[in-house]
């Protein structure tokens, strides 16, 4: 149950698939507060209530905050999060769990619990931008934000500018800690300046690789086919940017090809 609480005078809109975690970003820059305490306190009702980058918690109070402008909990779950690609070809009740966790409190481990950083290559699963977004998120609305569709497993490429995604550099401290992360333009631009260049056609194939990831978390592909694409084909992606020379793309070609094509 969503507690009643005094409803806030500002709620940002949740822009084309944005996080929610981005979505705190931008109300914690907009609202004026001094100190992130503040902001946590504002939105969930305590200072100490945090997000990881990829799974929020404390959702109840925050719509209590937001007086559900941003949506009930499971639709914020299933719009602003990653959490359906771990969950939609599992048994319901994983979800429905899932679910009661982020509502709460608490749902430190659920990113083991749901495979998220079960291999070395994604112990802390990258935080992904395109630079091109960045640019013209920043000429559009002052700010850039965080992508939902950059952030799922196996994903490499911007599926509207075709250009490799670029992930900010790990901070331990940051994971838990800290919720106020944004892409920008500087760190963009540095990592843009050593990214691998690969071939248009290795380009193609991850670039549709990348929408059929989108289309699964977005409810659009079911069936046997997506199940594999999970299981096997984005098994192969080394999902950090660290390992990007060890990709086996031509086995990534050849899975694609045969299963979809």
């Amino acid at each position: 149950m969503i507690p009643k609480r005094s409803n806030l005078s500002f709620v940002p809109p949740l822009l084309p698939n944005q996080t929610i975690y981005s979505w705190g970003a931008v109300f914690h820059e907009k609202s004026g507060n001094s100190t992130v305490d503040q902001t946590r306190l504002q939105l969930f009702g305590t200072a100490r209530g945090r997000w990881h980058f990829h799974i929020p918690s404390h959702l109840n109070e925050l719509c209590a905050s937001t007086q559900i402008r941003l949506g009930p909990p499971e639709a914020i779950v299933r719009n602003a999060t990653t959490i359906p690609y771990y969950t939609q070809f599992r048994n319901p009740s994983v979800a429905s769990s899932v679910l009661e966790q982020v509502r709460g409190n608490n749902s430190r481990g659920l990113a083991k619990d749901l495979g998220m950083t079960k291999s070395a290559f994604n112990a802390h699963p990258p935080r992904r931008s395109c630079h091109e977004c960045v640019l013209a998120d920043e000429n559009e609305y002052g700010f850039a934000y965080w992508r939902r569709d950059h952030q799922l497993p196996g994903v490499l490429v911007c599926q509207k500018h075709g250009t490799p995604l670029l992930a900010l550099p790990y901070d331990r401290d940051s994971v838990h800690r800290e919720i106020f992360l944004w892409p920008n333009d500087d760190w963009t631009k540095k990592q843009a300046q050593s990214i691998a260049v690969w071939s248009d056609t290795t380009l193609n194939d991850l670039q549709r690789l990348a929408q059929i990831a989108a289309d699964m978390v977005g409810g659009k592909l079911a069936g046997g086919r997506a199940s594999f694409l999970v299981e096997h084909s984005l098994a192969i992606v080394a999902v950090s940017p660290i390992s990007l020379a060890f990709i086996r793309l031509g086995a990534i070609r050849r899975l694609f090809v045969s299963t979809f094509i």
